[in-house]
Order: C-alpha cells, then structure tokens, then sequence
C-alpha cells in the first residue's frame, strides 16, 4: 500500500473517450463487494477514483456517485463506476478512491444508522495495468477492471459515541476474467468446539480469511499492513458449515478459519484477540471452482 507523495502531477479526465471512435473502447470499472453481517445495508457514494501513473502522473476519473449498497454487490452482482474512459498510456501502479460522505452510510438490523466518514483518504492502492488506447481502438474492446471492496476490513467497530463510523476502503483492482471460485465447508467438531461457538450466529464470528501465497502465518487485519485479502462468513447451509469466496484472482492462497471475525478492528492490532484454529493452502484457478475443507 503507497501513501500520497508531497507532489504528484494531476490530470482530471472526463468519463468518456473523445479520442477513441467508440465510447467502449477504454477503462471500464465495475464495483463488486463482499458481506459484512454486522450490518443490515452499507450504502457508498463513490465520486472519483484516481489512478497513479508510473510516471507520478495522477488521473482523476469522476465516478457515478449514485448512492449504492454494496452488501447487494456480491454474486455476482455489480455497479458500474467508469463505463468507459481513456487514461494516457502507460503502465499504472496504483489507485484510490474518494466517497462522499454526506452519502454514505451503515444501517444495522435493529436499525441503527451511522454515517460513514473515510479517513487517510490520500492513501494509495497497489495495482498493476497497462492503459494503451490504440491497442483497445484497434480490437474494439474495453480494458475492464473489477473494484472489489472488502466491508469487514474497512469499517470501524464502534463509533466512539459520535453517531458515525470511520471507512478506509479495503480494495483490489482485479481483471474479471482472471477470479476463480473457492468454497468448502468447516468441520463440524471445530465448528462447534469450545473455541468455536455455533451455537450463536456464525455468520458474524465465523469467517475465512484469505491470505496471498501459501503457507502463510495467518494474522489479524490492520488497515495500511500487509495482511488478508479478504473475508468470507461461514454460515450453516443444508446441513454443513458452508463458506465461499468468488473475488480472489488466479493464484496461489492460505486459507485460516477464526472464530473472532466479529472482534477484528481494521484499524487496530487485534493481537491475541483474533485466533485462527484452521488453515489450508489452495490453487485458484480462472474461470474455475474449487473446494477446500478446513478441519
């Protein structure tokens, strides 16, 4: 993860492609999300989302900022922030984005409702793409782009008593064509061992982190560290304990199941707060699924 340098050069560019023949030959990109069952909905205005040339050159997309809950935004399901745009050419390294926050906010089921105010918003997003628009004019096609937001890793537990609840966006810029599918179950006897209880909720506490390589120690997330990917609820479904992760690109992953989901405060070490009793490594293929158990 980068951090905004005391310069950069800006470029604001408009959502469309005046010097491509066709509006759908440039950079599409989609928002996709994961759950996160402390909350009811999870509503995100998104107005900009800048992307960081190698060159230190900023461009600066506006966004269609319709108010969205993203907690509608998985299986699947998207919404369309960039229909299409045309970047300078090059090689792009990083990204952001900027919400509105007098648009955005989190109910939960007893309908509680909190504003949700981003913090250290000039914060960067390691990614890796080439933009090189003669190459998409010439095939007629789109360098798409999935923004995929992960909601237990982005925002704070409680709200301090002020009425609104922090949000640093935990997000990957991933090719849609190169996510594949894990899913698998949870044993039983761990799932309803002592340091396991089923017998509440599970989708709240139970959970799979997914971390990047394999054999990886598997450790609590901390917003602006090098930690899990991503998250998925274990919930029990026709007769199993049951999790599945759709987001994650081609490659390589440690899976670790912990019972403290729900005690994970992306903006703080957790420490002993959040065990793992669990871990399997996997191979995510494209196109692909795959099924790993954990016990």
């Amino acid at each position: 993860m980068l951090h905004a340098g005391s310069w950069v050069r800006l470029r604001r560019l408009v959502v469309c492609c005046p010097l491509l023949t066709a509006c759908d030959a440039g950079l599409q990109v989609d928002l996709q999300s994961t759950g996160h069952p402390g909350f009811e909905s999870v509503v995100l205005s998104v107005s900009e989302v800048q992307f960081l040339h190698e060159d230190i050159e900023l461009s600066v997309l506006d966004a269609d900022a319709s108010p969205t809950d993203v907690l509608m935004l998985v299986d699947g399901v998207t919404h369309r922030l960039i229909a299409s745009a045309e970047l300078p050419d090059g090689d792009y390294v990083a990204f952001r984005v900027t919400l509105d926050s007098d648009a955005s906010y989190a109910r939960t089921a007893a309908g509680a409702e909190y504003r949700l105010d981003q913090i250290n918003s000039g914060t960067f997003v390691d990614t890796a793409f080439t933009f090189e628009a003669a190459d998409l004019l010439e095939d007629g096609s789109s360098l798409r782009r999935l923004m995929v937001l992960e909601p237990r890793f982005s925002i704070a537990l409680d709200d301090g008593g002020l009425g609104s609840l922090d949000i640093q966006p935990s997000i990957r810029l991933v090719d849609p064509d190169s996510i594949g599918t894990v899913s698998g179950t949870v044993s039983t006897s761990l799932a309803e061992s002592t340091d396991c209880d089923a017998a509440i909720d599970t989708s709240e506490h139970m959970a799979i982190y997914a971390f990047d390589g394999t054999e990886q120690t598997p450790e609590d997330f901390v917003a602006g560290e090098t930690g899990p990917l991503a998250a998925a609820s274990v919930v029990w479904s026709d007769g199993a304990y049951r999790f599945s992760q759709s987001t994650l690109e081609a490659g390589s992953y440690t899976l670790a199941l912990t019972c403290q989901a729900d005690s994970d405060n992306p903006f703080s070490d957790d420490g002993d707060a959040v065990r793992f009793l669990a871990q399997a490594n996997v191979v995510v293929l494209a196109g692909e699924s795959t099924t790993v158990d954990l016990y």
